[in-house]
C-alpha cells in the first residue's frame, strides 16, 4: 500500500512524496508492525507452529511489497524479519536432523547389542 502510493506519486512527478507526513506515518507504522512480528516470532516457544502456520501467510504480502516496491521505500526490518525466520527454520531442521541421527544411532546400537547377546 505504501509502495503503491509512493510509485504513483513518483510517476506523477511528485518525488517529494517520500517526505510527506502521511507517507512517513505509514512507513513508521509498517516498521513497527514488522518489529512486532519479529519479536513475536523470536519469543515464540513453538517454532514449528510459527513456521508452518504463521509465517507462510506473511510471505506474499511482505516480500512482494518489498521486491516490487520503490527501493527508497524498502525497509530493512523486512530483511531482519526473514533472516530470523530462516534462522528458526535452519535451527528446527538441524534439531530434527540431530534427533533423527541420534535415534538411528541408538537403534543400530541396540540392534547390534541384541544380536551379539547370548541367548
Amino acid at each position: 500500500m505504501i509502495n503503491n502510493a509512493v510509485a504513483a506519486a513518483q510517476q506523477s512527478g511528485q518525488a517529494y512524496i517520500m517526505q510527506s507526513s502521511g507517507i512517513r506515518a505509514m512507513r513508521s507504522v509498517k516498521k513497527e508492525t514488522l518489529k512486532l512480528l519479529e519479536t513475536f516470532i523470536e519469543k515464540s516457544e513453538d517454532n514449528e507452529l510459527v513456521l508452518t502456520k504463521f509465517v507462510p501467510p506473511l510471505l506474499d504480502p511482505v516480500l512482494v511489497d518489498y521486491f516490487q516496491g520503490n527501493p527508497d521505500a524498502r525497509d530493512s526490518e523486512v530483511l531482519s524479519l526473514f533472516t530470523l525466520t530462516l534462522t528458526l527454520t535452519l535451527t528446527l531442521t538441524l534439531t530434527l536432523t540431530l534427533t533423527l541421527t541420534l535415534t538411528l544411532t541408538l537403534t543400530l546400537t541396540l540392534t547390534r547389542c541384541s544380536r551379539s547377546s547370548p541367548g
